[in-house]
Parts: C-alpha cells; sequence; structure tokens
C-alpha cells in the first residue's frame, strides 16, 4: 500500500523525464485537520501524518497546454485544473471505532467517506515572478502543495457540494 505508492510516486518523477505529455500533470498535496471541516480524524493514528483522514492527494493539469489552438489565448498560462482524492473519517472496522452513521464501507478493512474533487489550480512557478536561484528552489516547491481554490465535490453517496476555497465551507 504505502510502499506502492512511493514506488509509483518516484516512477512518475522519472518518467516525466522521459515522456514529455507527463510535464502536463503536477501530483500535489494538501493537509488539512478534518476536526476543522466537522469530519472524524482516521482511527487508530499515532501522529498527524498517519491521520489519511486530513490529506487529499491531487493530480494537477495544465489544460492550457492540452487543448491548443485558439482557447490556449483565452486561458492565462497560470490557471490549471486539478482532480483530487480524499477519504474522511477513515477507521478500521476491526477496531471497534467506526460509527456506521459517520463513515461507510470502503473496503473490507477501512471505512471512511471518499471524494473525488474537481478544482481550479495555480502554478505558481508561472505565477509568482522570477528571482534569485533560492526563490525559484522554493516557488517550485511550493508548487507541490495545492492551495484552496474553487471546487466541486463528489461524495461517495451522490450528494454534490460546491466550494468557494476548497476544503472550507464559507456558505
Amino acid at each position: 500500500s504505502d510502499f506502492y505508492a512511493d514506488l509509483i510516486g518516484s516512477a512518475y518523477y522519472v518518467a516525466q523525464k522521459y515522456v514529455p505529455v507527463l510535464q502536463n500533470f503536477t501530483p500535489k498535496f494538501s493537509y488539512v485537520n478534518p476536526k476543522w471541516l466537522g469530519e472524524k480524524d482516521r482511527n487508530p493514528h499515532e501522529s498527524f501524518i498517519d491521520n489519511y483522514s486530513a490529506q487529499n492527494f491531487w493530480m494537477s493539469i495544465n489544460i492550457r497546454n492540452l487543448i491548443g489552438g485558439s482557447a490556449k489565448r483565452y486561458l492565462p498560462d497560470w490557471l490549471q485544473l486539478s482532480v483530487g482524492y480524499a477519504a474522511y473519517s477513515l477507521c478500521s472496522p476491526g477496531s471497534g471505532l467506526c460509527d456506521p452513521k459517520v463513515s461507510t464501507p470502503i473496503s473490507n478493512d477501512v471505512w471512511g467517506n471518499p471524494r473525488i474533487i474537481v478544482a481550479l489550480d495555480y502554478d505558481l512557478v508561472k505565477l509568482l515572478p522570477d528571482g534569485p536561484p533560492i526563490w525559484n528552489w522554493f516557488k517550485q516547491s511550493l508548487n507541490y502543495i495545492k492551495f484552496p481554490a474553487p471546487a466541486l465535490e463528489f461524495r461517495y453517496k451522490g450528494r454534490t457540494r460546491f466550494y468557494l476555497l476548497y476544503p472550507f465551507s464559507i456558505f
């Protein structure tokens, strides 16, 4: 599970070097304490890094490079589209900590509330100005973090929700 995700992640960065079209797809990550969103932490977890209920995984797509044609001139080069996955209120049914009112079975070993999110995104490398090498390194590193933006969230039980700044409910 974690081992395979690590292996695929590292192989992806190598593949980007040899398959240029993959450079239009940037994996990103976001972390928000689930309690801030009215959700439950993963049960059990020992540290914040084990709390998968707080983590969202994203693939940011440079749509401007992919569509081409006359539509290209209407899109800013820093605007991207992201597709994300989140699973809140994760728990292990064998632990006795799962509440069927909060979590639903995802598999035999895991219960939770999975969601698919489609959101606008920013390419910080193009949005932020160039500068000294340390600044350029910093903005490239920041580009792997998904910052809040307008989004549509599709939940497991069919409920769709719009967010002005995902994952925070403003209304």
